[in-house]
Formats: structure tokens, sequence, C-alpha cells
């Protein structure tokens, strides 16, 4: 008896799956750069590179989400924008004269 070819549906099934579980490893990847940022970057530079982790994790996540259906990627494109939202919401924070020492001290080299 023979057998028939498996559905040509399995990959976009697997697609769409990798999509609905995007927010939540996005959510998780914030979390541990956070963290990771939090121990071992100069505290004067905490807030900058917070920001563009977050930044880039929310076009990363809206970049997944463009690529699903309208109606599966929902959660994504929500979860793309506050992390966006909160990497903007980071940058503003950031007081540019306690960062700024640390870069002039970066190109006077002894």
């Amino acid at each position: 008896m023979p057998t028939s070819p498996p559905p040509r549906h399995t990959r976009a099934a697997r697609q769409e799956s990798l999509i609905e579980g995007a927010p939540y490893v996005a959510a998780v990847m914030a979390a541990l750069v956070t963290l990771v940022f939090a121990l071992l970057v100069p505290p004067m530079l905490v807030l900058p590179a917070l920001s563009v982790a977050l930044v880039t994790l929310g076009f990363i996540l809206a970049v997944f989400a463009g690529r699903a259906s309208p109606s599966s990627a929902l959660t994504s494109r929500y979860v793309s924008g506050a992390l966006t939202f909160l990497g903007i919401g980071a940058a503003l924070l950031t007081d540019v004269e306690q960062a700024l020492p640390f870069f002039e001290g970066a190109r006077r080299t002894p």
C-alpha cells in the first residue's frame, strides 16, 4: 500500500507556530538583555544600550509579524510595538551628560 506524500501545509503551519511563539521569545530575550546590561555594562551606558537592544528586538519581531497572516500575527505586532515603545522611552530617559564623559575618555588614549 503506497503512502501519500505529507501535506504541503505543514511548512506553513510550522511557520505560523513560530510566529505565534515569537512574542514570548522576544519578551524573555528582552528580560535577559536587561539583566545582562544591568550586570555587565557601565551604569552610565545601561539606558542607551537597553534602548538600542529593545528597539532592535521590536523591529525583528515586526519583521516576523509581517510575514504571517494578519489574524495570527496580532499579538506579535502588539509586543513589537511595546518593545519599540520601551526602547524609545529608555532613550528619552538617557542623560547625555552622564554618558558623554565615557565616550570622551575613549577617544583620549595616552
